[in-house]
């Protein structure tokens, strides 16, 4: 199949894949109002686990969700968990668009962690963008706006949970199949939340509605990440695909507005925009020293010096 087309198809995939990931957000924002955390936490997780395992059955790649590295995918799992409640959190506290606006420090914060604990070396476009990125954060979340709040704080922590989660991927479990990687994340919430659930106010969804909603959370979640896996699977380089990230707060928007009518501020359309294009940046910025290092390995090994 020609690159082009691969290419498309994986920014298809992809752009399919984050708009699931909106819907799951708007669900779980819904069902929050009327459900505690740890309700939420574990119902959704539940039926995000019951997605993959059938998946894993139907296209035959049971053995995917087979593995030796049981405490990492542990350690991932509970670091994914405290994303989760953290995100969840933000949702009641924030607008969507507003938790997006935060969501999108995450490429920064990776490539600062990976900075720090696995020795990525950092250009100096590289640092005066995550800087600027910072920046932009501090402005949207100032004293005197409207983001100014726990919720953004929490939000915040939300990002250096999955930053660290990221990190753990690329150091311990980079060889694991995909779809185990997606399992350790809804099985350990699923698990933490149970017990939390029981202590703090157990209770079944209360109509089919509700059943339906938690449902819908899961699929979407779990699909979500499925079609994100085969844009990364499909394209020639991870930045065909991460941009598409910052479509979500196009979906954020859509069904802000729609399900709770929420209208973002000006603040954040503008923090989101700067946010946005200094993402891609960094993303494109990572590729090119990628493919460099990568041409010039090669080059060495031609010349028969490695």
């Amino acid at each position: 199949m020609p690159e082009k087309i691969q290419n498309l198809r994986a920014a298809l995939f992809a752009l399919i894949g984050f708009a699931l990931f909106s819907v799951n957000d708007a669900i779980i924002k819904l069902l929050a109002q009327n459900y505690s955390i740890s309700q939420t936490l574990f119902w959704t997780s539940f039926f995000v686990c019951i997605v993959l395992v059938v998946y894993a059955f139907v296209s035959g790649k049971k053995d995917d969700l087979k593995t030796t590295q049981k405490g990492w995918h542990l350690l991932r799992g509970l670091l994914m968990a405290l994303m989760i409640f953290c995100n969840i959190y933000a949702l009641i506290r924030l607008q969507i668009t507003d938790f997006y606006a935060i969501v999108f420090t995450s490429p920064m914060v990776v490539s600062l962690l990976a900075w720090l604990f696995l020795k990525d070396k950092l250009k100096k476009r590289q640092i005066s963008t995550i800087l600027a990125g910072f920046l932009a954060i501090l402005y949207i979340c100032r004293p005197s706006g409207g983001l100014f709040n726990d919720g953004a704080l929490v939000a915040l922590v939300g990002v250096f949970f999955f930053a660290f989660a990221t990190l753990l991927v690329r150091s311990k479990l980079r060889s694991e199949a995909p779809l185990m990687v997606s399992m350790n994340g809804p099985a350990v919430t699923a698990i933490i939340a149970l017990p939390l659930m029981a202590a703090f106010g157990y209770g079944w969804p209360v109509d089919l509605f509700d059943w339906a909603l938690f449902a819908g959370a899961g699929i979407a979640a779990a699909f979500g990440g499925i079609f994100f896996s085969l844009g990364f699977q499909y394209a020639s380089s991870a930045a065909v695909v991460a941009p598409f990230h910052y479509t979500q707060m196009i979906w954020g928007a859509v069904l802000g507005y729609m399900v709770f009518g929420e209208v973002p501020s000006q603040d954040v359309v503008l923090g989101s925009i700067v946010l946005a294009a200094l993402g891609v940046y960094l993303i494109y910025i990572e590729a090119r020293l990628r493919k460099h290092t990568q041409i010039e390995n090669e080059n060495m090994m031609q010349h028969g010096t490695v």
